[in-house]
């Protein structure tokens, strides 16, 4: 999907697919694929731990994409039972991509994930 939000293009991917492995073993892989926006990265943080109970791992990265422009990106994903859900924002306002992942994160309702 791709949001406006005042002048501001972001770009919002939401999946949630089969998964046996837990999340720890996927993380590496996980950062791989959202770096692939990226041409060079200036910054880049990942966090790992629990989300209203449930397995997650954040990424941020910020750095300069295939266009040369500035891009953001923000990493979560959560392993809820054998389901892997991805949620990635991408564009090139920090705050507005960082104001769009914490949106997605506080509404989500997962199996097993406590209100």
């Amino acid at each position: 999907a791709y949001l406006l939000m005042a002048d501001r293009v972001v770009t919002l991917s939401l999946l949630a697919q089969p998964s046996p492995s837990p999340l720890g073993v996927l993380a590496d892989a996980l950062q791989r694929g959202a770096r692939q926006g990226l041409r060079r990265i200036d910054e880049e943080t990942a966090t790992s731990g629990l989300l209203r109970g449930i397995d997650a791992l954040s990424v941020r990265m910020r750095g300069v994409g295939h266009m040369g422009d500035a891009v953001v990106v923000q990493g979560l994903w959560l392993v809820a039972g054998d389901v892997l859900y991805t949620c990635l924002a991408q564009g090139a306002d920090l705050d507005t991509v960082d104001r769009v992942q914490a949106d997605v994160a506080a509404g989500l309702r997962l199996p097993g994930m406590e209100c």
